[in-house]
This record gives C-alpha cells, sequence and structure tokens, in this order.
C-alpha cells in the first residue's frame, strides 16, 4: 500500500465515521506504526486534533488542563482496555475514547465527540440520547477494528523483511516489555528449552537475548516518547521498568539525553 493510498484511505474512512455519526474524530497516536518507512505521518494532520468549536473555545482558556487530560488521564485510562468507552472530560463533555493496541502495546487512542449524555451538560454540545450513544459505541467498535487492521497491515510489511523467526521473537518481546519478559518466557513461547532458545536468538538476531532486549526496549521507549500525548512515566511502564526516575537514568546512559530531551528534539524534527 502506497503512502498516499494509505493516507486517502485512512481520511476516506474517518470522514465516513464523522459523516454517520455526526462527531469529530481525533486519532491520538503513540507509536511508529502510524509512520511510514522515510517517517512521514500516515494520518492527516487535521484528524490529529480537537477542531470542536467547543473544544477550541476550552483549549482557548485552559489549554494546559486540556493537555493534560489528553496526554494523562485519557492514555491511562485506555491502557489495558479493549473496549471504546465513555468519558468526560475537565470542561464536561463527553467523549467515546477507543483505545488502539496492538501486540500488547497502545499505539494510539481515538477521541469522538465532543457531546452530552444528560441534559444538564453543556448547551452548546449535541445531545446523544441512550439509543444514540449505544449505536455510535457499535460505530466504534467496527472503527476500532479497520484502524487496528491498518496498524497490522502496516507491521507486518515491516516483519516480511526480519524472515519469520526473528519477527516472532522480536514481537513477542515487543508484547510483553511491559512484563519484564525473560529468556524463560521466550523459551516457553517457543516451545524450547532455555539454552536451545538463547542460542536461536543469537543465530537468528545476531546479539544476545538481553541485548536483543534492551535493544528492543529503547527503541519502543524512542517510539513512544515521540508523541507528546504519553508521559514519561507511562512510556516507563510500558518498557517494563515502574520507576520513572530510574528510567530516565537508564534512558540517558543509553541514549545520551533524557527523555524530556528526546521528546523536544523529536517534536522539533516532526515540525521541520
Amino acid at each position: 500500500m502506497k503512502r498516499s493510498d494509505a493516507v486517502r484511505e485512512l481520511d476516506d474512512a474517518l470522514a465516513a465515521f464523522e459523516a454517520a455519526t455526526g462527531a469529530g474524530v481525533c486519532v491520538r497516536t503513540t507509536a511508529d506504526t502510524w509512520r511510514d518507512r522515510t517517517g512521514k505521518r500516515l494520518l492527516s494532520f487535521e484528524y490529529m486534533l480537537h477542531t470542536a468549536p467547543f473544544c477550541e473555545a476550552m483549549k482557548s482558556k485552559h489549554m494546559t488542563m486540556c493537555r493534560r487530560w489528553d496526554s494523562d488521564y485519557a492514555f491511562r485510562k485506555a491502557s489495558g482496555k479493549s473496549d471504546p468507552f465513555v468519558r468526560t472530560c475537565h470542561a464536561g463533555a463527553d467523549e467515546i475514547i477507543i483505545p488502539l493496541e496492538h501486540q500488547g502495546v497502545l499505539v494510539g487512542v481515538v477521541f469522538v465527540g465532543p457531546f452530552r449524555r444528560v441534559a444538564s451538560g453543556p448547551k452548546e454540545l449535541p445531545h446523544w440520547r441512550r439509543d444514540r450513544l449505544k449505536q455510535h459505541l457499535a460505530l466504534s467498535r467496527l472503527l476500532q477494528s479497520y484502524l487496528l487492521d491498518v496498524v497490522e497491515r502496516m507491521a507486518t510489511r515491516g516483519l516480511h523483511a526480519w524472515g519469520d523467526r526473528q519477527a516472532q521473537i522480536k514481537a513477542y518481546i515487543n508484547r510483553h516489555l511491559h512484563d519484564d519478559v525473560s529468556l524463560n518466557d521466550l523459551a516457553d513461547h517457543l516451545g524450547l528449552s532455555g539454552s536451545r532458545t538463547s542460542h536461536l536468538v543469537r543465530e537468528v538476531c545476531g546479539q544476545s537475548f538481553r541485548d536483543l532486549k534492551e535493544d528492543q526496549r529503547m527503541k519502543l521507549a524512542r517510539q513512544l516518547l515521540g508523541s507528546a500525548h504519553a508521559t514519561v512515566a507511562w512510556v516507563a511502564q510500558q518498557v517494563g521498568i515502574a520507576d520513572a526516575n530510574y528510567f530516565s537514568r537508564y534512558f540517558r546512559q543509553r541514549q545520551g539525553v533524557t527523555p524530556s530531551a528526546y521528546r523536544r528534539t523529536a517534536e522539533r524534527m516532526d515540525n521541520v
């Protein structure tokens, strides 16, 4: 799928969803899955922002609070969830939150709305009664399935270049980094002994399990830090490090800069 075709397909799908629900769609991403091999975005910029008039008005007055709800609260609530759910933001607006989890990693969150579930909510917003909300939650599940299919297609393109066995090993490690995956875990998954698994990793990946795990951990950390919507503490948890302060030292030792400094550099490069 060429990049132009991918962007057009995503744009058409999101536009059709907006037309069907009468609600805006905002997709916040946290991984390089949403970029092509040259680093270009697969999502049009218009679908990466909250552009509803109500949201624009709130951001003009409470930008810090809006960012906190988007980057911290929504992502924390979406982590580990499989189905779309409804949340009420700090300004009283309701939104459907669609978690996008691929191979055990939260690669994005979709916001659908804003609206109000109760008559006493913000009068500027459309009132979604129970039947309408139920219908739009069902449509949100369809959108979730479609977007995860797009993610899988893009990931599969990269996996084919590695070879099946190497891809299987790396994919398993990535899925379980947040659990601090061990060599024995991988051996159980492959149905091999620990010693045979250690030799296999060296054979197909060209490095020890420990080094491969550290490389995959740093790669995922850099990907997640490339998003302004994921906190450093949340990124630390996703790569299997519970202590955010330790993660900052760990990242700086291997990358040469702190996670926050790396993010600022990534944001500048992203805006070039």
